[in-house]
């Protein structure tokens, strides 16, 4: 006898493992979600940091070389006049006038330093200003919870999976495994699932009497 071949389809492996033991949440426990990561930007913070670094250095070095010049030029001045008493009324007035144009030119060069040092940012640190870019996700990372509510607020996720301000999210769903703590306990993974979402999605593509092997 010829033994009558069935197909077997993945909803009725869904009904069968999965379905009876959907639940919201369950704690040490990777569900394989990896479609979307959203981690803690500690480049960003890293970065940030560096740019302050970089501008205070740069600050300080102009700085000096103003006042290395500025003294400088008061040493060759001194030695134009070696002879304090032998200074008339007119050098006195000179050198005044002089000193007013110095100041001037000082302040009109800082100033101009300051807006070029503004004006330049986007080319000296192209990554920098785009730390402030920020996506609808962007405290997904910060808790189970957060990450929880990025998923819900994403129509085509169906589950995520949080730990170590680490948070991804899957389009696709599954039972997972069992997910041992780690650093003496630090480290939990915890797993979520968008359970009214999956069952609508599995009510919405159950396969037709007739038409079994050709839906899902």
């Amino acid at each position: 006898m010829k033994k009558s071949q069935e197909t077997t389809t993945f909803s009725e492996f869904y009904f069968h493992f999965m379905e009876p033991q959907l639940t919201a949440t369950r704690e040490n426990w990777d569900n394989l979600s990896e479609e979307e990561v959203y981690t803690e930007p500690k480049k960003e913070v890293e970065t940030e940091k560096e740019q302050a670094n970089f501008h205070e250095n740069e600050d300080g070095k102009e700085e000096n070389d103003d006042e290395e010049e500025e003294e400088g030029k008061g040493s060759k001045d001194y030695e134009k006049l070696p002879d304090e008493q032998e200074v008339n009324d007119r050098k006195d007035n000179e050198k005044k006038i002089d000193d007013e144009k110095k100041a001037e030119e000082y302040e009109k060069k800082n100033q101009e330093k300051e807006d070029i040092k503004k004006s330049d940012d986007n080319e000296k640190f192209p990554s920098a200003n785009k730390l402030h870019k920020r996506t609808e996700h962007e405290n997904a990372w910060k808790s189970f919870e957060h990450c929880g509510e990025a998923c819900s607020a994403s129509p085509s996720c169906f589950q995520y999976l949080y730990y170590e301000y680490t948070c991804k999210l899957q389009n696709s769903f599954a039972i997972g495994k069992y997910k041992e703590p780690s650093d003496n306990g630090k480290v939990v993974y915890k797993s979520g699932w968008m359970v009214a979402r999956i069952r609508e999605w599995t009510e919405k593509h159950e396969c037709d009497d007739g038409q079994k092997g050709k839906g899902w």
